[in-house]
């Protein structure tokens, strides 16, 4: 699931099936997280000339990148030499279908070889989609979602993290580059009305959830410091 904002940043969190919901605050092994996660990534999403008519084309960087951070340690060298090729997909329409598919070619996490891709994407309501309810996306649910915010861990030699509450979801990925068991911390959440609810709960780190500000203001969390962007 990607979550993302009008300035198109996102937080894009793929787990495996078989273990979701995942609840772990005290992970013991980076196995464990590469046996439970498939890819999380953080980053943004830039527009770019479409060649083929009716699609358009995005570039997406990886601010943070699991795959990346994963080779680093297994290997021991910079995470930087570690970051995969652009990520560029171009977009379709479906017929009848108000899903989208993307097409590209990049290296498969599952085997390391290189190859074409498609996925098939659907925007759902950040407002009125449920955990077990798939409600789709209107621009009426943009328009009105007051919750929307972006935090960024800024400035920071030990830490990198995004996080992500719109509508009733939220999502983040925080990025320790000294714990070579533990890493990379991940959330993601569904308000119900009254409380949170946890599907993933990944690592020790708290998240910014209870943020309430605006753009250019701070919070500190177990001394992180995420800066509203």
């Amino acid at each position: 699931m990607v979550i993302y904002s009008k300035g198109e940043h996102f937080v894009d969190i793929r787990v495996f099936k078989d273990h979701y919901p995942v609840i772990e605050e005290n992970p013991r092994s980076l196995k464990q997280f590469t046996d439970t996660f498939e890819w999380t990534m953080t980053g943004d999403e830039i527009p770019m000339e479409a060649a083929i008519p009716d699609t358009y084309v995005l570039s997406f960087t990886h601010e943070i990148d699991s795959l990346a951070v994963v080779k680093s340690i297994e290997e021991n060298i910079p995470v930087e030499q570690c970051l995969s090729e652009p990520d560029v997909g171009t977009f379709w329409k479906l017929p009848d279908s108000e899903d989208r598919k993307e097409t590209g070619n990049m290296t498969n996490p599952a085997t390391g070889k290189k190859g074409d891709y498609v996925e098939i994407w659907r925007s759902l309501s950040a407002l009125n989609a449920t955990p077990s309810e798939d409600v789709r996306e209107t621009p009426h649910d943009i328009a009105n979602d007051k919750n929307l915010h972006v935090l960024r861990v800024l400035d920071n030699e030990q830490f990198e993290g995004q996080f992500i509450r719109s509508g009733a979801w939220c999502q983040g990925l925080l990025y320790d580059k000294l714990n070579k068991i533990v890493p990379l911390n991940v959330v993601r959440g569904y308000f119900d009305g009254e409380k949170w609810q946890w599907l993933i709960k990944y690592g020790s780190f708290n998240f910014p959830v209870l943020f309430s500000g605006s753009i250019g203001d701070t919070i500190d969390i177990n001394g992180v410091v995420w800066s509203c962007i």
